[in-house]
This record gives C-alpha cells, sequence and structure tokens, in this order.
C-alpha cells in the first residue's frame, strides 16, 4: 500500500515555529487548491483547503509566503486532539517531504504561470519561423 500526495496550489496561512521540548524546527500552512469544471453550460470553480506541516530540514529549508505557488509532496496523516470544550476532534493533513516555491504570487496572470521578462506580442498574427538555411543534420 501507498500513501503519498502530490499538491500544487496557493499558500495560505503561513506559521513556522520550533516545538517547544525539542527544539525541532516546524512550519505548517494551507495550500488552496482550485478546479474548475461545467455545470449547467456554466463554468464553475471550486475550491479545497489543505493543511500541510514539514518538520525538521524540511521545515528549516521551506519560506513560502502567503499567495506563492508552491509544489507539495508528502503522505496524508490523520490525528487526533481535545478541543477546548473537551471534546475529541480528528484532522487530516499532508506532512510534506517536499515543498518548493514555484512562483511569487505577481508571476500569475488569470491562474497561468508567467515569466518577469514575457510581454504580451502586440499583434493578432501568430509568431512566423525562421528561415534556416541549412538543417543541423
Amino acid at each position: 500500500m501507498y500513501n503519498e500526495v502530490i499538491l500544487v496550489g496557493y499558500a495560505t496561512k503561513i506559521e513556522s515555529k520550533y516545538a517547544q521540548n525539542s527544539g525541532l524546527a516546524v512550519t505548517s500552512f494551507l495550500l488552496t487548491t482550485t478546479e474548475k469544471f461545467t455545470r449547467n453550460q456554466q463554468i464553475m470553480t471550486r475550491s479545497e483547503h489543505h493543511r500541510v506541516s514539514a518538520f525538521g530540514s524540511v521545515a528549516e529549508s521551506t519560506h513560502p509566503e502567503e499567495g506563492n505557488v508552491v509544489f507539495v509532496s508528502g503522505r496524508l496523516r490523520t490525528r487526533k486532539y481535545t478541543d477546548r470544550e473537551g471534546r475529541d476532534r480528528y484532522i487530516t493533513e499532508v506532512t510534506a517531504n517536499r515543498v518548493v516555491v514555484l512562483f511569487p504570487p505577481q508571476d500569475i496572470i488569470d491562474g497561468v504561470p508567467i515569466p518577469k521578462h514575457w510581454t504580451p506580442p502586440e499583434t493578432d498574427e501568430p509568431p512566423r519561423p525562421t528561415e534556416v538555411d541549412e538543417v543541423p543534420f
């Protein structure tokens, strides 16, 4: 059996800290993913919020900022805790073994990553291929 999760989404609610007893680095954040679908000929979107936690060296090397597009791979973990009223609660989260910041928020246009040096073409004509005198093989 295999437990692996791969997500790409927007980082929100970033929280970094060290575990009090062990000094272990801990970073946690929400990762928001969005899917588009069609219902009754209308384009709809649905967002999911995934809690992500990273520990140790992964947490120390992980510095997403709110709004960054982030790649996360890890495994699902469900844990139990007791709330302030004494009730048992369960939470499912991704324990990350890899976190990579892909793009800062200013590099996203309509949900599509765009390089900073890119400028839109000024014409509606498609680009023409350059002529090549010789074939390199």
